[in-house]
């Protein structure tokens, strides 16, 4: 069961860190087309 939260977990993790580096490449393009 631990072994099973602890993949869960992990997993939105990943996607967190996918998601903030998405976020992060559209904010880095609006600041470009911005200035």
């Amino acid at each position: 069961m631990d072994n099973y939260l602890t993949c869960i977990h992990f997993v939105i993790w990943r996607n967190s860190q996918v998601l903030g580096i998405i976020v992060n490449s559209q904010w880095i393009i609006v600041t470009k087309v911005a200035v």
